[in-house]
């Protein structure tokens, strides 16, 4: 027989994956950026003036990110442009989604335990000196009491805008 998830239990699954997904802040911040270089590397690659004026070896040294030389059909490149939008889009609203979470908390002390631990990438122990302690626990278990009272869930996740 199927066992019934209390409310309880969902709560602390989705308080576990909220973690999870703050705890990827720094690499989200760095996915946008890489997409950002990407995109302005297509124009750069196969921008309508560019495309006949280089060589495919000036292209090979300037294409890290290894993309098809020659000329691609316009069809291709515009769903990869696309794709490469919509993982921009999809993390940039995430990471307004964190930072808008971590903003909302009140009390000044526990907004500055979330912002360095996850914006500033700092561990526990360096956390708790920022915060004029001496033990890591103290920053942790306070990060633990609010996000077990306010879970953070994606507004794409059912959230806050969903």
């Amino acid at each position: 027989m199927k066992k019934e998830t209390t409310l309880r239990a969902r709560r602390e699954r989705v308080g576990e994956d909220g973690r999870r997904v703050l705890r990827q802040y720094r690499l989200i911040s760095k996915e946008i950026l890489a997409d950002r270089a990407r995109l302005s590397q297509l124009s750069a690659l196969y921008g309508s003036d560019l495309v006949h004026a280089r060589s495919d070896a000036d292209r090979v040294q300037d294409n890290p990110a290894g993309l098809p030389l020659g000329m691609p059909p316009s069809d291709e490149l515009d769903r990869y442009r696309a794709r490469i939008r919509e993982n921009y889009d999809r993390c940039a609203r995430l990471l307004g989604d964190m930072q808008e979470y971590i903003n909302s908390i009140d009390d000044s002390e526990t907004r500055r335990i979330f912002t360095l631990h996850y914006i500033n990438g700092w561990s526990w122990q360096k956390v708790a000196f920022g915060v004029n302690g001496y033990d890591e626990s103290y920053p942790r278990k306070k990060h633990d009491r609010y996000l077990k009272a306010h879970p953070f869930v994606p507004s794409g996740e059912g959230g806050r805008d969903a």
